[in-house]
């Protein structure tokens, strides 16, 4: 309770942030993919906890997964370490939690 201290809007106390955090989930506001970085910005009305990516092929097999590590300004960043070669036809997921547990999820075709 102690950390939605800091973020109590005007009217409102850390119970009511608190509750308001509890019932909203992440945004995914976009994907984008450079050469072997995938950028994702994500925000929240408190605080988004992490944010994990997936990556699959064409026939859908799990080639890699982790997290995603923050670039700040609700970014974050994800180092894609298989053969570029390997992902046509294949698709990104991401999954951003917040603290209370909330997630929201988004995918990206390659």
């Amino acid at each position: 309770k102690e950390m939605y201290h800091t973020r109590v809007r005007p009217g409102a106390n850390a119970y009511n942030t608190a509750i308001r955090d509890c019932l909203t989930a992440p945004v995914i506001a976009g994907i984008n993919m450079s050469g072997h970085i995938i950028r994702i910005c994500a925000d929240d009305d408190f605080k988004v906890r992490s944010v994990r990516t997936a990556v699959f092929n064409a026939a859908n097999d799990l080639l890699e997964e982790g997290p995603a590590m923050t670039e700040g300004n609700n970014c974050w960043r994800y180092t894609v370490i298989t053969d570029m070669a390997t992902l046509t036809g294949g698709r990104i997921s991401v999954e951003v939690s917040d603290l209370p547990g909330n997630v929201s999820r988004k995918e990206m075709a390659l």
